[in-house]
């Protein structure tokens, strides 16, 4: 999948110049295979606890480490399916409480959609096992705050305007077992349409996500088809702040 990242307000005033109304349509889409500058730290080289924003462009928070996963070409994990491709993120539930966030210009739309993978994975290092009967079922939650101006901080996330959740399924402790999933979130009430999207491991110990893709849409769901390439300068562009990182109440072995 190819990365597609920029900033949604500019697609709104390059619209505006040449007559066009603000369209619907993908804000950004990441399957997190190509990191930059990965440096492996545990288990062979397959671990690292590079920030996010770091490996995978300035586009997000993150609280802890949030550690990218090597797949493709490493020793510690297995993807019979394929569906994860050469990386993915992984997190912990409540150890350290791991977080991501991004904040995305859903414009006048009255939905941000969210298609993701998910998978249950598990660690033995770090102070894991974390899953380590391989059994727990991944719960992730996304909850969507008010961000005006692209303003957002994650120590003090303000007005939560909708969450949603979604569940995996149980897989052996270091093989992905991919699920799909849709999300919707209702921006209806945001100020000025800057919203930020809030990813939450809520139970399973730890678990992984991949191939996010993110869309603005007056229809619930909709929105999240990748546009013809000749339309994406306007079509798929994120706006991101990155203000405010929350400070780790304790450090993980895994530290950056």
């Amino acid at each position: 999948m190819k990365r597609l990242l920029t900033a949604t307000y500019l697609s709104v005033g390059i619209a505006s110049l040449i007559g066009l109304p603000a369209q619907a349509g993908v804000l950004f889409s990441e399957d997190f295979n190509t990191p930059v500058n990965y440096v492996g730290t545990r288990l062979n080289g397959d671990l690292s606890g590079q920030k996010v924003n770091f490996l995978h462009g300035t586009a997000f928070q993150n609280s802890f480490s949030v550690e990218t996963l090597r797949i493709a070409g490493g020793t510690t994990f297995s993807d019979p399916s394929g569906k994860g491709g050469a990386y993915a993120l992984g997190m912990l539930e409540s150890a350290q409480n791991d977080l991501v966030s991004a904040v995305f210009d859903a414009q006048s739309f009255d939905f941000l959609n969210l298609n993701i993978d998910v998978s249950a994975i598990d660690l033995n290092c770090c102070g894991g096992a974390f899953n380590p009967t391989g059994t727990l079922v991944p719960k992730f939650e996304f909850r969507l705050y008010d961000a005006p101006q692209g303003v957002f901080s994650l120590s003090t996330p303000g007005t939560l305007l909708d969450s949603n959740t979604i569940t995996g399924i149980a897989s052996p402790r270091t093989t992905f077992a991919w699920t799909n999933h849709t999300v919707a979130l209702d921006t209806s009430s945001s100020t000025d349409g800057n919203v930020a999207l809030v990813i939450d491991l809520v139970a399973g110990g730890y678990a992984s996500f991949d191939n996010l893709v993110i869309a603005s849409s007056n229809v619930s769901g909709g929105g999240i088809d990748v546009p013809e390439p000749s339309t994406s300068a306007l079509v798929m562009l994120l706006g991101v702040a990155g203000i405010g990182l929350s400070k780790p109440k304790n450090s993980r072995n895994n530290s950056n």
